[in-house]
């Protein structure tokens, strides 16, 4: 698998929902939401670019707003550690995160209505989160073969499924695309979204909580 992602999103629904329907908003509402998160750190406009190319960047933030959703891509390592604020709990926030050099992937979701989940694991070093109740849409990987019940195996390390293939269904579940598996017909085409680039005042990673956790386990 050679998919890598990070992508942090606000959204009154489903991001999915209004990248499929919304067009993007103004550059400057881009930049707002970057300077909010990253304080100081936002520089010069970089060209847009396609969320397909721009979902892991090597460099700057990558932003758009659409509709009741905001999106964020970036390696800086805040974004890895990111929860949303006292603001942003009065809708649902999610936070998908896959890395195939370490063959990492999961996922993070606050609901509105006050739900936490949460599922990061590698395939070597097991499962490094996992809090609170699978949402609907992983069922399915917990229950291997048996798709209406949690596994019985749910909460420990020897998981029944590769957690990138989990976290590329949170991708779709979430964003409306998947990285690595076989698209379907009502997928988004993540190369026909844009969103808005910026180039970064700091260096984009020097270690974050996900390398604490690898550290850790």
């Amino acid at each position: 698998m050679g998919m890598k992602a990070l992508l942090i999103a606000v959204s009154d629904g489903l991001p999915r929902h209004d990248l499929a329907s919304q067009p993007i908003g103004s550059v400057d509402a881009s930049r707002q939401v970057a300077e909010s998160l990253l304080p100081g750190l936002v520089g010069d406009q970089l060209p847009d670019g396609e969320l397909s190319e721009c979902c892991y960047p090597n460099s700057g933030v990558y932003v758009g707003t659409f509709g009741g959703t905001w999106l964020m891509t970036s390696q800086h390592d805040s974004l890895t550690s990111w929860a949303p604020t006292a603001d942003d709990r009065r809708r649902n926030a999610y936070r998908v995160y896959m890395q195939s050099t370490v063959s990492l992937g999961g996922f993070s979701y606050w609901g509105a209505d006050g739900t936490f989940r949460e599922f990061y694991g590698t395939r070597e070093k097991g499962l490094l989160e996992n809090k609170g109740l699978p949402l609907p849409f992983e069922r399915p990987f917990w229950a291997g073969d048996e798709d209406d019940r949690v596994a019985a195996s749910f909460g420990y390390d020897n998981m029944p499924f590769h957690p990138m293939d989990l976290g590329d269904a949170a991708l779709r579940e979430f964003f409306g695309f998947v990285g690595e598996g076989a698209p379907r017909p009502d997928d988004l085409d993540a190369e026909e979204i844009f969103l808005h680039g910026f180039e970064l005042i700091s260096p984009p990673w020097r270690g974050g909580w996900f390398s604490r956790l690898l550290r850790r386990n």
